[in-house]
């Protein structure tokens, strides 16, 4: 699809356009396109110069409506968001835990079906990081981001900053037992294994 659109130019040698992607080029809700770009420009020269790039078109199945809710459970910390979702399928969420200060203490994923509906997903912080960090609450959830998953390319939504702000928790509070998780610390030294190669 060829398009012509308007450009402007600030004095600078620096150009901006804009361009709005049709309708009938856009993916389905619940799903992502990838979509290639190819600007030519010819200067008062006639000098022609040809770009290419790229980016991903996406048409997230769900979305975070801004409400959050934390809890200490079993020693650790849950941050939950409340997401809507339009289209059932498998949904990614994922944030980071900061301290106040903005230092990013814990990251966490939780991937889930969902059906059509507003639902609550966790993001579990475990509580050995923040105790062994020795930095007390209230933590920052940041870097929030929700992603339509079902499908390649997944549909990634926007990421989001300081979402929600956690009760003032301490850090003796937090669970001292190791990590015990054979599958997942299984996977962590495949994946050890594969970075030293």
């Amino acid at each position: 699809m060829m398009a012509k659109v308007a450009i402007n130019k600030r004095g600078d040698g620096v150009y901006t356009a804009s361009y709005v992607l049709p309708a009938s080029h856009q993916p389905d809700l619940g799903s992502a396109k990838n979509i290639a770009i190819k600007v030519t420009a010819v200067n008062t020269d006639q000098d022609q110069r040809v770009a290419l790039g790229g980016f991903l078109f996406s048409q997230s199945g769900a979305q975070r409506n801004g409400e959050y809710r934390d809890r200490l459970s079993d020693g650790s910390v849950v941050v939950a968001a409340k997401v809507d979702v339009a289209v059932a399928g498998r949904y990614h969420l994922a944030g980071v835990l900061a301290s106040a200060l903005g230092e990013p203490l814990s990251l966490s994923q939780n991937a889930v079906h969902l059906k059509p509906g507003s639902h609550w997903v966790d993001l579990r912080f475990y509580g050995l990081i923040l105790r062994e960090a020795g930095v007390s609450g209230p933590y920052t959830l940041s870097s929030v981001t929700l992603t339509t998953a079902g499908a390649m390319p997944n549909a990634l939504g926007p990421v989001v900053t300081a979402a929600h702000v956690t009760k003032p928790y301490l850090n003796v509070q937090f669970t001292d037992n190791p990590f015990a998780r054979p599958d997942l610390l299984g996977a962590a030294t495949r994946l050890e294994g594969l970075v030293k190669r």
